[in-house]
């Protein structure tokens, strides 16, 4: 891969846009419209396809929390591993433990993440019953 695909990768990751990174890689085209087809062109390249796919996954697992992760935060919030910090009018900043409201509705979000409740749905319905009856065959 040169050098020119590599950052045309690394700009295509920041921002998906292919003629936009194209042209800060370095590339010169004559035309807006040479730009957007040779981008187009270069998405398809096999190694820089596989390039962008890899920075994809590294920037989603580095910045974006799974659902484990998630759940494992909760968790410390419901025990009473997580503290909170304050900052006083004369700049101190003390620690102090979250709210007994706080880890309530850490254990709700983990409860629902986990599809503990029970989603009840009660429908009022006016209609008026229709009778069929069955004559065939007789």
């Amino acid at each position: 891969m040169t050098q020119r695909q590599e950052v045309f990768c690394l700009e295509y990751a920041k921002s998906g846009n292919a003629t936009q990174s194209y042209l800060k890689a370095g590339y010169k085209p004559q035309k807006q419209h040479a730009a957007e087809s040779a981008a187009a062109r270069l998405l398809r390249n096999v190694e820089v396809e596989s390039r962008i796919k890899e920075l994809a996954k590294e920037m989603t697992s580095e910045r974006i929390m799974d659902a484990t992760e998630i759940q494992e935060f909760l968790t410390k919030i419901i025990r009473g591993e997580v503290t909170d910090f304050y900052t006083l009018k004369d700049g101190t900043t003390i620690e102090t433990p979250l709210t007994v409201a706080m880890r309530l509705k850490a254990a709700d979000q983990l409860a629902r993440i986990q599809g503990l409740y029970i989603n009840r749905h009660e429908m009022d319905i006016d209609a008026t019953p229709i009778i069929l009856i069955d004559n065939v065959g007789r």
